[in-house]
């Protein structure tokens, strides 16, 4: 399992339940482009979509073209931004990003060769008392959730054709389908490599953000996702394995940040052991903490289906 799918096998089902920064100069910037006050705005601008696209790699990096007097020529500005652009990731691609963090994951032959995952551990909502969870994968994509609650066990499914949840907090002891859009999620977190492998396969639009220092850690983020439905991924540029992802689970609910830390080997796979759901830059909503990985256990197909009503 993917660590980005970690924390939203979990929280998809539990919702149920309950711009890029710049800097000062690079605000003055983008008010003086918006307003016409930049001098010799049409002259560089030239009305092309694609000149304002590439204006805003300098934008989105703090600089302020108002205080280069030289850049006034459209020639110009077409050079520094083609630089810009070329060098925007260290000269990296996406692929070649992908890749790393492949290999930091593990490695593509290991990955590939995961039959299936068995994850145990406890979650606590709100810093409350810590309670039992397990989540199981078995390709080709399937899911199993099982967590204790309040009321009672929740056990949530996807069986590659059914998604499916028994919630004792809704229908208790009977097995009920979950709507399209939430099951379609549910689908999607069945797959063992992760929504980057996914999006890539897809065709789905996936691009290299930018780079940036934060906490003192190198990190990169890679945007995904649709106009709708956006998300980031926040990638440590030295071991080249997640922090954080940042998104919403649904386009009505407000976005959620899910964070990664202590990551362990297991069999040859990294995947981390501490997982943090909250809102951005808010604290904790659910803390998940795995104490047992198990690679390849063997699960039967039937404990993906849907339990049969008493």
């Amino acid at each position: 399992m993917a660590p980005e799918d970690l924390g939203g096998a979990f929280a998809r089902w539990t919702e149920q339940e309950t711009p890029v920064s710049v800097s000062r100069s690079g605000s003055a910037t983008r008010r003086s482009l918006r307003t016409g006050r930049h001098r010799g705005r049409k002259k560089c601008l030239g009305g092309r979509r694609g000149e304002r696209r590439r204006l805003a790699v300098l934008l989105s990096a703090g600089i302020d073209l108002a205080r280069i007097p030289t850049m006034r020529t459209a020639a110009a500005i077409r050079a520094i931004l083609f630089f810009c652009a070329s060098s925007a990731a260290s000269g990296q691609t996406l692929d070649d990003v992908l890749a790393r963090m492949r290999k930091a994951a593990g490695g593509e032959e290991r990955l590939r060769s995961v039959s299936s995952e068995r994850l145990t551990g406890t979650f606590s909502i709100r810093g409350g008392k810590p309670s039992s969870l397990v989540i199981e994968l078995s390709r080709p994509g399937r899911i199993r959730v099982e967590a204790d609650l309040s009321r009672g066990t929740f056990v949530g499914g996807f069986d590659g054709a059914r998604a499916w949840q028994v919630n004792p907090q809704l229908v208790p002891g009977r097995a009920t389908g979950l709507p399209p859009a939430l099951a379609a999620k549910i689908a999607d977190l069945a797959d063992i490599d992760g929504p980057l492998w996914r999006a890539r396969v897809r065709g789905e639009e996936t691009r290299l953000a930018r780079e940036a220092i934060e906490g003192g850690v190198p990190t990169l983020r890679i945007a995904q996702g649709t106009k709708e439905s956006p998300s980031v991924l926040t990638v440590n540029r030295e071991t080249w394995r997640v922090l954080a992802w940042r998104g919403r689970l649904d386009p009505r609910r407000p976005e959620i940040e899910v964070r990664f830390e202590d990551y362990e080997e297991t069999d040859g796979v990294f995947l981390p052991r501490c997982v943090r759901i909250g809102s951005p830059g808010g604290p904790d909503r659910i803390v998940v903490e795995l104490s047992r990985v198990e690679i390849d256990p063997e699960i039967d197909d039937v404990w993906f289906t849907p339990p049969a009503s008493p």
